[in-house]
């Protein structure tokens, strides 16, 4: 493949590969900067859906402006091939951080969630779902900041596009029980799931296979401070009804876990 697009960005290392996109750090020449270029995936140009999808994310991020989601820079199509460009973010991903440098302590990790919060509330009064929630659509900048990245999997409300071909999107660890089943009909607390998990991650630096199961595996929130795991278990409940109703409602629990944890007499 060539590897300068649209006359302006060379593609100089190949961060990650999916299914469906490549994403680059590149160069712009014309701004003379390093940025992230996500490409489609060369196999599926002709893709009934995947260009489609694209596209759209492009359209959700510049609706998006807020200082807790990636920032969208440029966008366009290379021969068949469209592609997206955001800002290189240095400090890599929250899950390679945890991998690195081992689980993060309470304070931080809390700290981390709310941040994203901003940023999915944000998306949710203007009608996105992300229902893609993990660790490694959690950026970080040279300073430490999160930025949520990777829209490609949201539901936008009111938009039909896109809505038949696919049924089940999103990373299994991380996604709420009714998205397994059908991807469509879900609502924003298929995001506090999401969230619920990325926070339980990020403190045991354990990827767990079914996290709503810690009523009936107590091990899945071990070592956690109780009003803190007790906001991390109601944001991981089986059904949706059962969860908090918003991500407004999650962080303002996380907030209130993580100062009664502080304010908790010492054991001795």
């Amino acid at each position: 493949m060539e590897h300068r697009i649209a006359d302006r960005y060379d593609l100089t290392t190949l961060i990650a590969r999916g299914g469906q996109s490549e994403v680059w750090w590149a160069i712009d020449r014309q701004e003379d900067r390093g940025v992230a270029l996500k490409l489609l995936a060369e196999h599926l140009v002709d893709h009934p859906t995947q260009p489609a999808r694209l596209l759209r994310e492009t359209e959700i991020l510049r609706r998006l402006r807020h200082p807790a989601i990636v920032t969208l820079l440029d966008a366009g199509v290379d021969g068949k091939r469209a592609w997206l460009v955001t800002e290189h973010l240095p400090g890599g991903s929250a899950r390679a951080m945890v991998a690195h440098h081992g689980p993060m302590r309470p304070a931080r990790a809390v700290a981390v969630v709310r941040q994203v919060a901003s940023g999915l509330m944000a998306a949710h009064a203007e009608g996105v779902i992300h229902r893609d929630i993990k660790p490694s659509n959690v950026l970080f900048d040279g300073h430490g900041q999160p930025r949520l990245a990777d829209f490609g999997c949201s539901l936008v409300a009111d938009d039909p596009r896109l809505t038949t071909t696919d049924h089940v999107l999103g990373s299994l660890r991380y996604m709420a029980p009714e998205q397994r089943i059908d991807s469509h009909r879900v609502d924003v607390r298929a995001d506090v799931y999401g969230l619920a998990a990325t926070l339980l991650h990020l403190l045991t630096g354990r990827t767990q296979r079914d996290p709503f199961m810690w009523t009936r595996r107590p091990e899945v929130l071990a070592g956690i401070d109780g009003p803190l795991a007790a906001a991390i278990g109601t944001g991981l409940a089986y059904e949706r009804d059962d969860r908090w109703p918003d991500i407004r409602s999650f962080a303002a629990a996380l907030t209130l876990g993580t100062e009664t944890a502080r304010a908790a007499p010492a054991h001795t």
